[in-house]
């Protein structure tokens, strides 16, 4: 089973059984207030969906982006990119949201790295098919002007995971460079 696949199933057993025992919301949520007695929360945070269509779209990201992310550059890089979207987007999410739920900062990760190796692949955004490195630019832009307002989506959370993302990107794009110039 690739560990996309995996994910996903994890996330939709959280959000059952956070609709069972509505408190594991607040258990397991990133809390600021509880970060360093309670690490754990900056993974389990990315377990947790606010409603069903919170855990629809974040699902259908995941599945879409995580298995071409998996399936070309592996699980290893997939897993890597994710939760360092997740760490680093929550950790600057608690600077300026108290509490957050969601795996979309793990997710527009994966995107960022997308959107650099393959920019001009076709994906659902903004209900049309846009080449992929147009749809991150407008990601950045949505969240750059949702971190203006008051909101209970973690924007900041979002651009920060994105930017990882895109940093990762050109990383394998100079490492693959650098490699191929080495052997020619």
């Amino acid at each position: 089973m690739n560990l996309t696949i995996l994910l996903l199933l994890v996330i939709c057993l959280s959000f059952l059984f956070s609709t069972l025992r509505p408190s594991l919301l607040a258990e397991l949520s990133l809390n600021r207030e509880f970060l360093i007695r309670e690490p754990y929360r900056i993974i389990t945070y990315s377990l947790l969906h606010a409603d069903l269509k919170h855990l629809l779209f974040n699902l259908f990201a995941l599945g879409l982006f995580g298995l071409i992310m998996e399936r070309n550059l592996g699980a290893k890089l997939f897993l890597f990119t994710f939760f360092s979207g997740v760490i680093l987007g929550g950790l600057a999410g608690s600077l300026v949201y108290p509490e957050q739920i969601g795996a979309s900062a793990g997710i527009f990760a994966v995107i960022g790295v997308l959107a650099i190796l393959y920019p001009k692949v076709l994906v659902p955004a903004f209900g049309m098919p846009l080449p992929l490195i147009v749809a991150a630019v407008a990601w950045i832009i949505v969240s750059l002007a949702g971190t203006l307002v008051v909101s209970t989506t973690a924007h900041l959370s979002h651009l920060v995971g994105l930017v990882l993302g895109l940093i990762v990107g050109v990383g394998i794009r100079v490492r693959a460079h650098l490699l191929n110039a080495r052997f020619k």
